[in-house]
């Protein structure tokens, strides 16, 4: 659809994959005390749809070096009958940085 996103991404945001303009919420961070908030939506039945959800973090960009072990769900809100909206802390404490990302995967 032009957008530069991929349709699976798209639909897991809560987005229209038949719309351009339309690629749903993106993931954004908030700071926190002990690190950063990052927030995104996911399908409240996202199993049932074939889709994971996984954040990553590294401190490096190293392509081997990503990984998802210091990670707390601190939130969810529901949305609607489809979506929520759920906040995951990344500790901070003792880093110099942090680089974090959303990977929407087909099961």
């Amino acid at each position: 659809d032009g957008d530069g996103y991929s349709n699976l991404f798209e639909y897991a945001l809560g987005g229209n994959p038949n719309l351009g303009n339309d690629v749903g919420t993106l993931p954004n961070l908030e700071m926190a005390v002990d690190g950063i908030d990052f927030v995104f939506n996911r399908r409240r039945d996202a199993a049932t749809h074939g889709i994971r959800y996984t954040i990553q973090t590294t401190a490096t960009l190293s392509p081997a070096s990503w990984g998802s072990s210091d990670l707390v769900e601190t939130g969810v809100n529901v949305i609607d009958t489809d979506y929520e909206r759920v906040t995951r802390r990344v500790t901070t404490t003792g880093k110099d940085r942090e680089f974090i990302r959303l990977v929407v995967e087909e099961l």
